[in-house]
């Protein structure tokens, strides 16, 4: 029987840009955790090639989903019109690793995100504590997370005393 105050039988669609790196982690703790409450997950990637989500967000929706989580294309030419669509659906939607505001009040989505700056000046702290003096940063050019990830690995770094401008700091494709 599903728990007190779950919804019957409800669907939430699930939009991750791919289905390799860590986006099947995410879509198996979201299946998981939609299991415990009597509700199903329908999951769908994109992919980072595709100018638009559109295509597989109107599937998701046409399929009769209650609810959407969605990790949309933000680069994207199509992205203002993506976040404006979402908004403006009658159910809720919740982002996943984005933020975004839409309308004229430029009201935000709600939206769930990593602490990228927070992991990175975990690492940094952790590899301080190993011993290492010298701890630099490779960060990924296309990658959304980059500039997050360049302020924890630097304020940390900073706050360990060490010297950002005599290791590596550098950007890979």
């Amino acid at each position: 029987s599903a728990p007190a105050g779950a919804p019957d039988g409800v669907s939430v669609g699930m939009l991750v840009p791919s289905l390799d790196y860590y986006w099947p982690n995410v879509a198996q703790g979201a299946e998981e955790a939609a299991r415990e409450l009597d509700m199903r997950i329908v999951l769908r990637g994109s992919s980072y090639q595709l100018d638009t989500d559109m295509a597989q967000l109107t599937r998701l929706v046409d399929s009769g989903v209650d609810a959407l989580i969605v990790a949309p294309r933000l680069d994207a030419p199509t992205a203002e019109h993506t976040i404006e669509w979402l908004a403006g659906l009658e159910m809720p939607v919740v982002l996943l690793e984005r933020t975004a505001a839409a309308g004229p009040h430029h009201a935000v989505l709600e939206s769930v995100v990593t602490d990228h700056a927070l992991g990175a000046a975990m690492a940094v702290r952790h590899l301080v504590s190993l011993g290492h003096r010298n701890v630099g940063v490779v960060l990924a050019e296309p990658s959304p997370t980059r500039p997050h990830v360049r302020r924890g690995w630097h304020e940390a770094a900073a706050e360990c005393g060490l010297d950002v401008d005599k290791t590596v700091e550098a950007l890979v494709p």
